[in-house]
């Protein structure tokens, strides 16, 4: 019987050996499943601050976003004769591309100039310190002043200047036809002209 004791002993001892280090074993694998956790959280964080990184560097100093992202829409205002021609009509246009074709585009759907009108050349500049801009017509503008009176001609080309005035903001602009000064019936306009009444 002392002998069954003791092997009883023996094999009690065994097994609680064997579950000590099974327990040592399995604390070392939980401690290596919550470092790898961690890691990945870690990893995460990463990616997550060079995400936010990159979409801060898609907007500009303002906060705006990206102009390829989206395209602003941009106003312009848009002058035609009253029907009676003793001054304008003006309206408002919204484009997400401003450009001269797209203004001479307007005047030419409110019927101020004719269809066949196109931009040769269009360029900003500077006239005695101020914004200032040169508008080159093509041939057809002048063909279409000829033949009008005084009060057509001025209405036209006074919706011409202050459509293009207004829209971008200058204070002058000289208006030529394939490059010459235009010329009418009635007047000669070599220089910049200003805004019309």
């Amino acid at each position: 019987m002392k002998k069954s004791v003791k092997v009883m002993i023996g094999l009690l001892m065994i097994g609680l050996l064997m579950m000590g280090c099974s327990n040592t074993s399995s604390e070392d694998e939980d401690k290596s499943e919550e470092k790898e956790a961690q890691e990945l959280q870690i990893d995460d964080k990463k990616d997550d601050e060079q995400q936010l990184e990159l979409e801060d560097e898609s907007e500009d100093p303002n906060g705006d976003e990206d102009e390829n992202a989206v395209s602003a829409v941009q106003k312009a205002v848009i002058y035609s004769p009253k029907e009676n021609a003793d001054g304008f009509v003006m309206e408002e246009s919204e484009t997400t591309e401003m450009t001269p074709e797209y203004l001479i585009g307007q005047l030419i759907e409110k019927n101020v100039i004719p269809s066949g009108v196109e931009v040769v050349s269009f360029e900003e500049t500077q006239n005695d310190g101020e914004k200032a801009l040169l508008l080159d017509l093509s041939s057809e503008f002048a063909t279409f002043l000829q033949p009008m009176g005084t009060t057509g001609e001025y209405v036209a080309i006074g919706s011409i200047c202050n459509t293009f005035l207004d829209t971008y903001e200058c204070e002058g602009i000289q208006i030529t036809v394939e490059g010459e000064v235009l010329t009418t019936g009635h007047a000669e306009y070599p220089g910049y002209l200003t805004k019309f009444d």
